[in-house]
């Protein structure tokens, strides 16, 4: 009866220890991470967003704390757009695009590339945990809606002045169009700001501002239309070829090209060279351009290049036009309303 006791135990000792020589399952650490981890804190007039980022051994714990925070503030930004119903085109874009014309189009789009993106401030983090089980760090951050409402309008109130306070004190076309310059560009700053009010407290600031842009707007489109160009060019063939595809891009955006009664001149110049290879022609055309009201004051000098390239003849050289008169075109347009 002794041996098999002996066999017994000695076979429950070696079940135990195989037991402990084998590789547990990764504990889970879900029970002891903090709730908002899984369900955002509730709170009245903030917003709240939650990142994390993989930690491993190798890794710096600044850089992956850092990637969790800005994991956050995706999430708290997604949190705000979310509210905004689905909301995508920003105050700049709905505005500047609605209803107008091709030359105001243009201005629009530079005043649009002019424009300084603003960031939401106010964005903090609230709390971290490390979870070194799974090795992951969560952040979460949250955002003061009325403070960063609060921030927002102080930010907008100088450029409200511009826009509101504004008055044409020019009788002459050209320079009421240029004094308006400065009032659209810092009527863009403003819809870049109002736009991140919108998203934080869901509304415009100041209905009135924005209708006083929308009126500026609808002006600089009429003095523009009113506006007439004079086309002035050395020698013939291509130059006077490149007169009249850049007369055609002025008409198509609703101005006049007038040889006679007019508010500005563009006087041109244009070198031409061709070259052939295996079997397609090469033109390359440089134009120089001066740019003068009706005082001769130069308000634009410059110097645009163009290639075209194609098997066909004529073709080559009707594409280095195209390219050149659009090119001269908006540069010419966007020259006419300067921008701060």
């Amino acid at each position: 009866m002794v041996k098999p006791l002996r066999y017994c135990v000695a076979l429950a000792l070696s079940l135990t220890l195989m037991a402990c020589a084998s590789p547990s399952p990764k504990k889970q650490s879900t029970a002891q991470l903090p709730n908002w981890v899984t369900e955002l804190p509730v709170q009245n007039n903030w917003v709240f967003g939650v990142g994390s980022a993989e930690l491993e051994s190798k890794d710096d714990p600044a850089v992956v704390a850092k990637l969790a925070r800005n994991r956050a503030r995706l999430d708290l930004m997604s949190s705000l757009q979310v509210s905004m119903s689905g909301r995508t085109d920003s105050l700049l874009s709905e505005t500047l695009s609605g209803g107008t014309s091709e030359v105001q189009k243009s201005v629009n789009q530079h005043l649009s590339s002019k424009v300084k993106v603003v960031e939401l401030e106010g964005i903090q983090v609230i709390e971290s945990h490390e979870d070194k089980v799974n090795q992951r760090v969560f952040v979460l951050v949250g955002l003061d809606r009325n403070l960063a409402a609060r921030n927002l309008r102080q930010q907008m109130s100088g450029y409200e002045l511009v826009i509101t306070e504004w008055q044409s004190q020019a009788y002459d076309l050209l320079a009421q169009i240029r004094e308006l310059g400065p009032v659209m560009a810092a009527a863009a700053q403003w819809l870049e700001l109002a736009d991140k009010h919108r998203l934080v407290v869901g509304r415009l600031p100041d209905e009135f501002t924005y209708d006083t842009i929308r009126q500026h707007q609808q002006s600089l489109a009429k003095l523009l239309s009113q506006l007439q160009l004079a086309i002035q060019v050395e020698g013939v063939g291509t130059a006077e070829n490149l007169a009249g595809a850049i007369g055609s891009r002025f008409t198509e955006k609703g101005m006049t090209v007038n040889a006679y009664d007019h508010h500005l001149s563009l006087e041109m110049t244009v070198d031409k060279s061709v070259t052939e290879q295996k079997g397609n022609e090469y033109v390359f055309l440089t134009a120089q351009v001066t740019l003068r009201d009706t005082q001769g004051v130069i308000l634009l000098q410059s110097r645009e290049s163009s290639k075209g390239i194609s098997s066909l003849p004529g073709k080559a050289e009707e594409k280095a036009l195209n390219q050149l008169a659009d090119r001269l075109a908006d540069k010419i347009i966007v020259k006419l309303v300067p921008v701060i």
